[in-house]
């Protein structure tokens, strides 16, 4: 996955429903390239506005679960779920949050033209062509969604829905 990890947000915790960064105290994840590359900065996140996005649907009841943990962990959080998590609120949000931004929501790749990959928000398909003109601000964003790092078939690893925010905060 290039500097992209692809780590479930349940897979974070153990079997008596704690989290594993809390026990082994682990402070960053990320692929080891990326380490190297990376200035020592640290972000405290609970000093930071912070927004959360879920869109859960029948093929995907754990996202709204997943959102309330994050928002239980960071309660100062801006939570948008269902009708609520929409494209305006996002694009919104993109100028306000400075902290983490995490979308959890259906995703999908296009294939054909990795433009109209798209994340399912609310009320419509967000794109990576939206991302651009907003001035994006977070330190970090989560993509919680299938496809979402995945690139076009015709496109090798050249973009995907997460490069698209990773150029966009460049």
């Amino acid at each position: 996955d290039d500097i992209f990890s692809q780590i479930p947000f349940m897979a974070l915790l153990n079997q008596q429903d704690e989290y594993l960064f809390h026990k082994y105290k682990i402070k960053i994840i990320v692929n080891p390239e990326e380490l190297i590359r990376r200035k020592n900065k640290q972000f405290n996140f609970h000093k930071r506005v912070n927004s959360i996005f879920a869109v859960s649907s029948d093929m995907l009841p754990a996202i709204e679960l997943e959102a309330e943990r994050i928002d239980n962990f960071y309660p100062e959080s801006l939570l948008y779920t269902q009708e609520e998590a929409n494209l305006k609120n996002l694009t919104n949000a993109f100028k306000k949050t400075n902290g983490f931004l995490h979308i959890a929501a259906h995703a999908s790749r296009s294939s054909e033209n990795p433009l109209f990959s798209r994340i399912m928000m609310s009320d419509a398909p967000f794109f990576p062509f939206d991302l651009f003109g907003h001035g994006l601000k977070t330190k970090l964003v989560t993509l919680s969604g299938c496809q979402t790092a995945a690139p076009g078939l015709y496109y090798g690893n050249s973009f995907s829905l997460a490069k698209a925010f990773y150029q966009a905060g460049k």
